[in-house]
């Protein structure tokens, strides 16, 4: 049997992507993750390692409508100062230095046309990773 596989025959939606455009296939398409609790998922998907490529690479904070500008260090210093646990709104108010543990991500896969954005929602145990692979894009981005 033969199987069918690679970007040209990607579904136009995963168990955490949707395509914008509803169609099959990643060449020219854009997806958007399906909401801020898979977001990590779908960075650790494309990016098992903490490592990006010339065909591959991501873009933190990008913020607009979709987002914040939150960064992964305000968020590190948030989730060191008050963990990961849940703040109601009336807590959250009254902190100046609380950060939400979301960040706004884009990833761009140059050689197939394609984006895939979202936010997702960090935990301590990403930090690391998420910095490791944000130098990565940064060291590909500044060679290009």
């Amino acid at each position: 049997m033969t199987t069918l596989s690679g970007p040209m025959f990607y579904p136009k939606e995963t168990e955490n992507l949707k395509s914008h455009f509803d169609k099959h296939g990643a060449h020219y398409n854009i997806y958007a993750a399906k909401n801020d609790e898979c977001g990590m998922a779908v960075i650790r998907d494309i990016f098992p390692e903490p490592v990006c490529d010339e065909y591959n690479v991501i873009i933190f904070s990008t913020s607009g409508i979709h987002g914040s500008y939150n960064t992964i260090e305000k968020i590190e210093n948030s989730l060191n100062k008050y963990g990961d646990k849940d703040l109601s709104e009336d807590e959250i108010y009254v902190l100046d230095d609380y950060c939400y543990p979301n960040i706004k991500f884009l990833i761009l896969h140059a050689r197939i046309v394609c984006i895939k954005y979202g936010n997702a929602i960090v935990k301590k145990e990403d930090i690391e990773y998420l910095k490791k692979l944000r130098e990565s894009s940064r060291n590909i981005l500044k060679d290009l």
